[in-house]
C-alpha cells in the first residue's frame, strides 16, 4: 500500500509537468481472492458502516464491474483527490489482514490464499474501463487456477531423462492446437478477452511477484504475455529480495511514461510499391478501402511501441526514371488530456 500511495504523489508530479495541456488521472485499487473481488467504496468514511466495502463473489462465470468507476477511483490531480486516496490505502492497510483471513476460508476444500482468481480480476477490470478506456494491471504470484480463465498446470515434465513439453509451454494456448477442454476454454476467455479490451481502448498490464527464496510454480507466462501484447500492455515478473523497490520502478514507469490511446497508425507509399503486411506486437491490422493500404488500430501506444512494415513491388514496380520512391507514415491519437491529434512523417 505504501507502494501505491508513493504512485499517487507520483502521478500528482507527472500532471504537474505537462505544460501543452491538462488531464485528470484516476487511480484506483481492489483486492481479488478465490471468495471475490472486494471494492473499497469511495466517500464512505465511517469505519463501522455496512456499505464501506463492496464484494463481488462472482469469480467463476461472468465477473462484471456493478459500480462506475468513479465510485472507487480518485482524481489525484485535485489535492483533496489525492488525500482522499492516502485515507483509503491507510484504511486498507488496517483492515488488510482481517481481509486475509477472510480470504484463508476453505474453497473447494483448498485454502482460499493458494487459490487465484486473477483472470476473473482481468475480465473485472476489463468491463470496469471499457466505457473510458484506460490501463488496469494486475498483480499476482500464481497464473489463473481458480474461476473463469482458469488455466491447468501444463508445465514441461521430465521422461526419459528428457523434458518434454517446452513447445507446448513456451507457446501462448492462444495459438495452439488440438487442446484438452480446460485448456480450449482458457485459450477462447483470453482471445475474447484481448479481442474485448482492443475493442474498448482498455491495455492490460500483468505483474507477477514470486519469491526468490521458493521455486516457483507454474505461471503460464506465455499465455497471460500475449493478452498483454494482444492489448499493448506489459508482462512484469518480479523475483528478487528489494522487490519493493522493483515493484514500485515498474509501476512508476507506466504512470509517468508518454503514452496516447485510440491510435490508428498508416503507412503511404509512391507509385511501384505497397505495404505487404506490418508486424506489431498488439493492436488490430484492418485491410484498406479501395485497394488502398491496411492500417492498424492500436488501444494504446507508448514509446515502446514498435511497428515493423513489410513492403513489396506492384505491378510494374518503380518507374524507372525516378531517382526516389517516398514513404508517409500517420499516427492518429487520443492525448491524455482527450484531444485528437494526428502525427506524420513523410
Amino acid at each position: 500500500f505504501g507502494i501505491l500511495e508513493r504512485l499517487g504523489e507520483d502521478l500528482v508530479s507527472h500532471v504537474e509537468r505537462q505544460t501543452a495541456q491538462k488531464w485528470n488521472p484516476q487511480i484506483g485499487v481492489c483486492l481479488y481472492c478465490a471468495s471475490g473481488i472486494l471494492i473499497r467504496r469511495k466517500g464512505i468514511e465511517l469505519e463501522d458502516h455496512p456499505g464501506r466495502y463492496l464484494i463481488i463473489p462472482d469469480v467463476s462465470e461472468e465477473p462484471f464491474a456493478p459500480l462506475p468507476i468513479g465510485e472507487w477511483t480518485y482524481d489525484v490531480s485535485d489535492p483533496a483527490g489525492l488525500q482522499a486516496w492516502k485515507e483509503a490505502l491507510q484504511e486498507l492497510s488496517r483492515d488488510f489482514e482481517q481481509l486475509k483471513a477472510q480470504a484463508r476460508r476453505k474453497v473447494h476444500g483448498k485454502d482460499g490464499l493458494e487459490l487465484s482468481c486473477s483472470g476473473a480480476a482481468i475480465a473485472f477490470l476489463a468491463d470496469a474501463l471499457k466505457e473510458s478506456g484506460g490501463r488496469g494491471t494486475v498483480m499476482t504470484s500464481r497464473r489463473p487456477n481458480f474461476g473463469v480463465g482458469s488455466i491447468p498446470y501444463r508445465d514441461q515434465e521430465l521422461v526419459g531423462g528428457k523434458l518434454q513439453g517446452i513447445y507446448t509451454t513456451s507457446t501462448p494456448l492462444q495459438f495452439q492446437g488440438k487442446l484438452k477442454p480446460p485448456e480450449q476454454e482458457a485459450s477462447e476467455f483470453y482471445t475474447q478477452l484481448g479481442a474485448e479490451c482492443l475493442k474498448n481502448r482498455v491495455a492490460i498490464d500483468v505483474l507477477y511477484h514470486t519469491s526468490p527464496a521458493v521455486q516457483p510454480a507454474f505461471l503460464d507466462m506465455a499465455t497471460m504475455g500475449q493478452l498483454c501484447r494482444a492489448t499493448c500492455g506489459k508482462l512484469h515478473w518480479i523475483s528478487c529480495h528489494d522487490w519493493e523497490e522493483n515493484m514500485y520502478q515498474e509501476l512508476t514507469r507506466q504512470v509517468q511514461s508518454f503514452a496516447v490511446s485510440d491510435a490508428v497508425f498508416k503507412l503511404r507509399c509512391s507509385n511501384g510499391i505497397q505495404v505487404k503486411s506490418y508486424f506489431v506486437g498488439g493492436g488490430n491490422v484492418v485491410d484498406g478501402n479501395l485497394g488502398g493500404s491496411p492500417e492498424v488500430e492500436l488501444p494504446m501506444v507508448s514509446t515502446e511501441t514498435t511497428i515493423a512494415v513489410e513492403l513489396d513491388h506492384r505491378v510494374g514496380g518503380i518507374n524507372k526514371d525516378r531517382k526516389f520512391a517516398y514513404l508517409q507514415a500517420a499516427l492518429l491519437y487520443t492525448t491524455r488530456g482527450g484531444q485528437r491529434r494526428v502525427r506524420v512523417s513523410t
